[in-house]
């Protein structure tokens, strides 16, 4: 049983410099017990655990929506890491692929082409906007010219050629014929049709030196 210290009274005798007496109270502390304070606690343990008992229903749902909150976030989690994988897997397909396209390419002797496979080339020329991609595709605004086709065989890899663009009217399929000849910058120069759909320019760049 716990105790708690309280003073109690008790009288002494002081004797002053000139000889008087007097008396004082000293207190002394003296332990008395605190079961009162004790019942107090006890009471109100007993009050939680009544009322736990009258509603053990809801104590039960609270505890529940807590378990399935905390199964619901990391069910969340779950299916945010799966999103990320996908995506990642997607990336690294659609690199994998660009790879292998890029290995299947001829980029010419020692690869002097090799820094242009990114690369387009514009040139604005009678009212319309040409532009040039080696490796990808070529256009007159939004019409399409031609897709890659390779260089022209016996070129000496100075020819390269666009195929099966957008179909003309009454005609056939579009399609460019770019001549490359040497020099220290990289420009599209004089695009021609000769033919309906068929259309021609020259490309200066150092890869044809």
């Amino acid at each position: 049983e716990a105790f708690a210290a309280r003073a109690a009274s008790r009288e002494s005798v002081q004797v002053s410099a000139d000889g008087s007496i007097s008396s004082a109270e000293v207190h002394q502390p003296r332990w008395i017990s605190t079961s009162d304070e004790m019942s107090s606690e006890e009471s109100s343990e007993d009050d939680y655990d009544e009322a736990y008992q009258e509603h053990p229903d809801e104590a039960a749902d609270e505890g529940a929506t807590e378990v399935s909150l905390t199964v619901s976030q990391q069910l969340d989690k779950v299916k945010k890491d799966q999103q990320a994988a996908k995506d990642r897997l997607r990336k690294l397909n659609k690199r994998k692929t660009e790879v292998e396209s890029e290995l299947s390419l001829d980029f010419g002797p020692d690869n002097v082409w090799w820094s242009l496979r990114d690369s387009c080339f514009e040139l604005a020329a009678d009212g319309y906007t040409y532009k040039m991609c080696p490796f990808d595709k070529s256009r007159q605004n939004s019409v399409e010219l031609g897709k890659w086709a390779g260089f022209k065989e016996g070129s000496d890899y100075k020819v390269l050629l666009f195929e099966n663009g957008q179909k003309c009217w009454n005609g056939p399929k579009r399609s460019l014929t770019v001549t490359a000849r040497c020099g220290s910058d990289n420009q599209l120069l004089h695009v021609e049709e000769p033919s309906m759909c068929e259309y021609t320019a020259e490309f200066i760049t150092p890869a044809a030196c």
